[in-house]
């Protein structure tokens, strides 16, 4: 017995139409630049599952996006963008994998992003 309505077809292609705007504003506007691969995936620790967290992730997890926030922090002076990150690490909700203090760990991290001038 066939069903009455909408086919699967064509809602597979009604799906896809109505995913496809929000699919398009997740993407990054930003380009891809390995200019800042050294920074974003540096590890900041081990998570409580032991899954490594790295600069790129946490970025990822409070849905900023990476290449945009490395951009900015390579742009400010080291000491501004080492406490901005600060504050980053310090909303982690899983604060076991900040072995060091925030700021410590932020210093370190900065100084991986390329001179900006």
């Amino acid at each position: 017995m066939r069903r009455k309505g909408i086919s699967w077809w064509a809602f597979d292609d009604y799906r896809r139409w109505i995913l496809q705007p929000e699919m398009k504003r997740r993407v990054s506007s930003s380009p891809l630049g390995s200019e800042y691969d050294k920074f974003l995936f540096a590890p900041i620790g081990d998570d409580r599952n032991g899954m490594t967290v790295s600069v790129v992730s946490l970025l990822a997890r409070m849905d900023l996006d990476p290449w945009e926030e490395a951009a900015t922090l390579a742009g400010l002076p080291a000491e501004s963008a080492a406490q901005r990150l600060a504050v980053l690490l310090r909303a982690l909700p899983d604060q076991s994998c900040l072995k060091l203090d925030p700021d410590g760990a932020a210093a370190r991290l900065i100084a991986l992003l390329p001179q900006q001038g």
